[in-house]
C-alpha cells in the first residue's frame, strides 16, 4: 500500500506524524524506509510539451504571471526570532497575482529548512530558491545556519537549532559547507546524517544537453551507505593512551601488533545496516524501472566488514528476482567506470567507496558543479549541492547554481511535487540546450542570478508531459 501512495504518504492521507508512526510500527523497518524512500526520486525528465497558448488558465498564462511575480516583486526581508532567521514576504500585492495581497506566506504548502552554506552558497542558494519559488508549489524557507559562519555567530560548526528546524520541517536542502581542517571539528555534513541518520545517499549522474564530455550516454545513479564504514567516526589518535589501550586490546585479543606511532580508523558495517541499504537500492532500481544493480565491495580482502555487505546483497538479492544484479571489486569496478560507464545503471556501495565513486561520475558528466544529491532517512531528507564553497569566487557572482537547483528538484519531487519537478530539471535541460546562458564555468559570461532566472524562466514556460 505505501508502495502505491507516493513520496510523503503521511502527507497525502493527511495523517499526523505521531499516527503514522504508530501505523507504521506495524511494518519492518527497513522495507518500509526502502519503499518510502525509493518513490522520493524519478530518473531524468521525460516528455515534455511546449504549453500551449489560451485563456488565463492555460499554462502559458500562468507561467507568464509567475515570472512577472518573481522577478518583480519586492524582494523578502528576513525577521529574526533568536537564532531562527525566517524570510517573511513583504505584504504589498504582488504584481500579476491573482488574489489582492498574496503573499508566499499565505500560500505555503511546504516548509523547508534551508542552510545557505559557506563561500558561494549563499548565492547558489539565494539561485535555487527563485527557481523553487517560481515552481509555485507554496514552500515556506526557513533559513538557518551551519558551517565555518555558523562557528562564528553561534559557536558551532552545526548549531542546534538548525538540526532542531531539519526535525521540525522534516525536510532540508543546504549549499556547500566549510569544515576547518585540523582543528578538531567534525564534519557537518557527517554529523547530519549521523545526526538524523540520513542512511541512504543518492546521486543521480547523467549527461546534460550542451555539455560537452568524453562520454555522452551516462544515466546512472548511485547509491550509498552514508552512516556506517570508515566515516563513522571511530578514531584513536596517534600516541594518545585510548590507541595505547587499543593496541594493547588487539593483541592480547588476536595477538596483533601495531606500530606505536599508528593512529587507528575502524571500520564498521552492520548487517542492519547493510540490509537497509540494499533494500532501499532494490525497492528504488524497481520504482524507477531500472534493471541492473552492481554491488562495489572489497570482501576479498576485508572479510567482516566489506563480507557483511556482500553478503545482505546476496541474501535481499532473492526478493527481487525483476532486477538483475552482480557483485564487483571496488577497484576492478572503478576501470569500468573510466571506459565504459554506459553498461552501468544503479551503483550500490558502502560508504567510502559510495563517495569516491560517485565523485569520479560526477566527472563523467562534466563536475560536481552539475551533480545533485539527497540524504535519506527514516524520518528526514537533506538535500545538497555536493560540490564545495569555492571561497576564491564567492561574492562574486561567478558560481554555477545547477547543482543545488537540481537538488531542489528532487526536493520537490520527495515532498510530491512531481510536476514541479520535472519542470525544474527540463528548465536546466533546455537552459544548457540552448547554450545562450551560462556562468564562465561553462563557457559563458552570465552571472549566478542570470543564469538561474534563464532556468526559472524556461521551468515556468513548459508542463510536464507523459512520465
Amino acid at each position: 500500500m505505501l508502495a502505491l501512495i507516493g513520496t510523503h504518504p503521511r502527507c497525502e492521507l493527511g495523517l499526523s506524524h505521531s499516527w503514522f508512526r504508530t501505523w507504521t510500527a506495524c511494518f519492518e523497518l527497513p522495507a518500509v524506509c526502502a519503499i518510502i524512500a525509493a518513490w522520493a526520486f524519478v530518473p531524468r525528465p521525460c516528455g515534455a510539451v511546449a504549453a500551449s497558448a489560451g485563456d488565463a488558465s492555460s499554462p502559458t498564462a500562468r507561467a507568464a504571471v509567475r515570472i512577472e511575480r518573481f522577478s518583480t516583486a519586492q524582494r523578502c526581508h528576513v525577521e529574526t526570532n533568536g537564532n531562527n532567521r525566517r524570510s517573511v514576504p513583504t505584504s504589498r500585492p504582488l504584481v500579476g497575482a491573482d488574489r489582492p495581497a498574496a503573499t508566499l506566506q499565505a500560500m505555503a504548502n511546504h516548509r523547508v529548512t534551508l542552510i545557505p552554506g559557506d563561500g558561494i552558497g549563499p548565492e547558489v542558494a539565494e539561485a535555487t530558491r527563485l527557481v523553487l519559488d517560481a515552481a509555485d508549489v507554496g514552500i515556506e524557507w526557513i533559513e538557518m545556519p551551519a558551517g565555518a559562519g555558523a562557528l562564528d555567530t553561534h559557536g558551532a560548526l552545526l548549531p542546534d537549532e538548525t538540526v532542531d528546524a531539519i526535525r521540525a520541517c522534516r525536510v532540508g536542502i543546504k549549499g556547500p559547507i566549510t569544515t576547518p581542517v585540523g582543528t578538531g571539528f567534525r564534519s557537518v555534513n557527517v554529523a547530519l546524517r549521523l545526526g538524523l541518520d540520513l542512511f541512504a545517499s543518492v546521486r543521480p549522474a547523467r549527461s546534460l544537453p550542451g555539455v560537452p564530455t568524453r562520454h555522452d550516454d551516462v544515466d546512472l545513479v548511485i547509491v550509498r551507505e552514508n552512516t556506517e564504514d570508515l566515516y563513522q567516526g571511530i578514531e584513536f589518535e596517534r600516541g594518545s593512551e585510548e590507541a595505547a589501550a587499543l593496541k594493547r586490546q588487539l593483541h592480547d585479543v588476536g595477538g596483533l601488533e601495531l606500530v606505536d606511532n599508528a593512529g587507528i580508523t575502524l571500520k564498521p558495517i552492520s548487517l542492519t545496516g547493510a540490509h537497509r541499504i540494499v533494500r532501499f537500492a532494490f525497492e528504488y532500481a524497481r520504482s524507477h524501472r531500472r534493471k541492473h544493480i552492481t554491488v562495489g565491495h572489497k570482501a576479498n580482502v576485508m572479510r567482516y566488514s566489506d563480507g557483511i555487505f556482500l553478503d545482505a546483497a546476496i541474501e535481499d538479492a532473492r526478493d527481487f528476482p525483476d532486477i538483475d544484479w552482480e557483485e564487483i571489486q571496488i577497484d576492478h569496478l572503478s576501470s569500468r567506470l573510466a571506459r565504459t560507464p554506459e553498461d552501468f545503471d544503479v551503483l550500490l556501495l558502502p560508504n567510502l567507496y559510495g563517495d569516491i565513486i560517485s565523485d569520479l561520475c560526477a566527472g563523467l558528466v562534466g563536475g560536481l558543479g552539475l551533480i545533485p544529491g539527497a540524504n535519506i532517512g527514516w524520518e528526514y531528507a537533506v538535500f545538497e549541492a555536493v560540490h564545495g564553497s569555492a571561497p576564491d569566487i564567492a561574492g562574486k557572482g561567478l558560481a554555477n547554481p545547477v547543482a543545488m537547483i537540481l537538488s531542489g528538484a528532487m526536493l520537490l519531487r520527495h515532498i510530491g511535487e512531481i510536476d514541479a519537478a520535472e519542470n525544474v530539471e527540463w528548465g536546466v535541460d533546455e537552459t544548457l540546450r540552448k547554450q545562450e546562458v551560462r556562468t564562465p564555468d561553462l563557457g559563458g559570461t552570465a552571472s549566478t542570478m542570470a543564469f538561474a532566472e534563464a532556468i526559472a524562466a524556461e521551468a515556468v514556460a513548459w508542463e510536464h508531459g507523459p512520465s
